[in-house]
């Protein structure tokens, strides 16, 4: 299984062993990808629902760049990994895993996307965490690639 490292921001290197923040608790992402239509936000809502998620899915289309897609007889091919800013979904990923696996409380806000999508859930901002997992869910068509 992989594992999302914490780095410090601004960096490509994982911070050394003995800097490293010591986390209150792991996070677990969880990710969904199936074809168009399939049901992937439908259970990444469930999943995130069950399983006391205090934020909302993150979908793999708020990081869609239609202008990066090649065009394909007048339009967009819209099912190619060409067209995903695999760097920002990457970065933000690794802002919540580093903000749940510190943080006391859950955040107020915890905006990610490029539009800035607050994804924490209602009624969940301020609750205290213990040292129980969080989990995080991620959906999309080509998550996997």
């Amino acid at each position: 299984m992989s594992q999302l490292r914490l780095k410090p921001r601004g960096t490509s290197e994982a911070w050394p062993k003995a800097s490293r923040p010591k986390a209150r608790r792991k996070v677990l992402i969880i990710g969904i990808a199936g074809c168009s239509g399939c049901g992937k936000s439908t259970l990444a809502k469930t999943l995130a629902k069950d399983l006391a998620s205090p934020v909302t899915p993150v979908s793999l289309d708020w990081y869609l760049r239609p202008k990066w897609m090649p065009k394909v007889h007048g339009g967009r091919n819209w099912e190619t990994p060409e067209g995903i800013d695999w760097k920002s979904l990457r970065s933000h990923l690794q802002t919540a895993l580093e903000t749940f696996s510190q943080a006391e409380t859950v955040p107020e806000e915890l905006n990610l996307g490029p539009n800035d999508e607050n994804v924490i859930q209602k009624g969940q901002a301020g609750r205290h965490l213990d040292a129980s997992t969080v989990v995080l869910v991620v959906e999309g068509f080509l998550l996997f690639y």
